[in-house]
């Protein structure tokens, strides 16, 4: 079906559909596991790795299921738990010995045992939620795009927009007050949306010249603007999209652009440090193109230095144990563990009352606590900074390990099932075939943002209204309510 339609097509592209075998499930999953096992220099117990094969055997089968017959467009399930695993599972073997972060004293065996079977227990009774068959409102109720050229040029005019708002200084930004979480919207969700609707055509061969040049256009200022700040996520972000789109169509993961694409961020990782030693702490000016090529070229020193061996410098593989544990959970969740509820009570739904607050647009409310402030009794009950430091240094949980620091072994299930049927609704929603351009595209540009399980449950649920209907409000002069029979003609 052509892009001129208002919908997605059952499928976009036909596939290969696989033969639904236990060997295709099993396997994976064990040989990934034994080989991370073999290769750990980390004191894993064999119960242990156990646990953390199961964590990924919980995503793989689940995306071997959708690659069979899965209704929804992205498997959104194999996504959020993949991120699990990676953070409790993956990194117990090569994050480095978990330990304390406080004193980095290595945390017992009960306690590793507990963080990742607490993982895995999280992670089934977020897919238990999912499993519920709530909607939140009959799909053909929504507006969709309006085919055309008309629509098409109304599009590029607001990404045009958004790429300026992407080259506005963070000065500029600030000083718009209570408007900046909605520009913040026009640098992020809106753009992504469109780069969604510009993805899809490019990759099914629809792109005209002038799709063409928008959207690359707007990728090279973000990534450029984003490495050129100090930030990796802006690239990260618009890659996890890109990538997206490519699994909504061809329903397989794009493994070229992965082996390009973690491979240079993990270069990059190794320049992060040195660059915001320079630009950030001693605020060093200079042009985007000198604070670019200052990154490469400290990260290109840094792996010299690393493969080398030179001096003191960090040998590659401490290099690489470094830059994993920054997306590891397992020293704060150990810390939470360890000290709750002998030295910190359970906190019985304290942390979650900013869940109340994220509802009240900062528009109305100009005072309004940020994100950051959810993460301020875990900081200060456990150990991780003073009071004095709360405005210098945000340090996040996670909304697992958070459920447990509220309710215990308890809260895992409860809170991480109420998770799990926010997120079944969420996919139901926006990313269910029957939803139409418009939905879809904002429910794969968002998608990115729940992979940040080490966020907080008022940073991860906080604000996801605001931007859905933000993005539906400047979007709706090119929409229109589907009938009857524009429905049947799109399925």
């Amino acid at each position: 079906m052509s892009f001129a339609g208002s919908a997605y097509p059952t499928r976009v592209i036909s596939h290969k559909r696989l033969n639904f075998r236990p060997l295709v499930t099993w396997v994976p999953p064990l040989a990934v596991t034994t080989v991370q096992w073999l290769t750990t220099s980390n004191k894993v117990t064999l119960f242990q790795a156990v646990l953390a094969g199961i964590l990924l055997w919980m995503p793989w089968y689940v995306y071997c299921r959708w690659q069979d017959h899965g209704r929804a467009i992205f498997p959104l399930f194999s996504m959020v738990a993949a991120a699990h695993w990676m953070t409790f599972g993956s990194l117990l073997f090569w994050g480095g010995q978990p330990s304390d972060p406080i004193y980095r004293v290595p945390f017992s065996e009960e306690t590793l045992s507990a963080i990742v079977g607490m993982a895995c227990l999280g992670v089934l009774s977020l897919r238990l939620g999912m499993k519920m068959p709530l909607r939140f409102a009959r799909l053909s109720r929504f507006p969709d795009l309006v085919p055309g050229e008309r629509s098409m040029n109304y599009l590029h005019l607001v990404m045009a927009f958004c790429t300026l708002m992407v080259l506005a200084s963070e000065d500029f930004v600030a000083s718009l007050g209570s408007l900046k979480a909605v520009a913040e919207i026009f640098r992020g969700v809106i753009p992504h949306t469109i780069f969604v609707i510009l993805m899809y055509k490019y990759l099914t061969g629809e792109a005209d010249r002038r799709d063409r040049i928008v959207l690359f256009s707007f990728a090279a200022v973000r990534v450029v603007q984003g490495v050129a700040g100090g930030w990796l996520g802006s690239a990260i972000s618009l890659g996890i999209v890109g990538c997206i789109v490519f699994v909504r169509i061809y329903r397989r993961l794009p493994r070229n652009a992965l082996l390009t694409i973690v491979p240079l961020l993990l270069f990059l990782q190794a320049g992060k440090e040195g660059f915001r030693q320079v630009y950030w702490i001693e605020e060093k000016s200079g042009s985007t193109t000198e604070k670019v090529l200052f990154w490469v070229n400290e990260s290109f020193d840094v792996w010299s230095k690393a493969l080398s061996g030179n001096g003191n410098q960090r040998d590659s593989a401490t290099l690489v144990t470094q830059t994993f544990k920054r997306v590891s959970l397992l020293d704060q969740a150990g810390n939470v563990y360890d000290k709750t509820p002998g030295q910190v009570p359970y906190q019985l739904g304290k942390s979650y009352t900013f869940l109340l607050i994220t509802l009240i647009p900062r528009a109305i409310w100009p005072e309004k606590p940020t994100v950051n402030d959810a993460n301020r009794f875990y900081q200060v009950a456990y150990g991780m900074s003073t009071e004095e430091e709360l405005d210098g240094v945000s340090i996040s949980v996670g909304f697992l390990v958070e459920s447990y620091m509220n309710f215990g072994w308890p809260g895992v299930v409860f809170v991480m099932f109420g998770i799990g049927l926010f997120l079944g609704i969420y996919e139901r929603t926006l990313l269910s075939e029957e939803s139409g351009l418009i939905l879809n595209s904002i429910g794969m540009a968002i998608l990115y943002y729940f992979l940040s399980v080490e966020a907080q449950a008022a940073q991860y649920l906080g604000a996801m209204g605001q931007h859905i209907g933000m993005t539906l409000l400047v979007l709706s002069p090119i929409m229109r309510f589907r009938n009857a029979p524009e429905r049947e003609a799109l399925v």
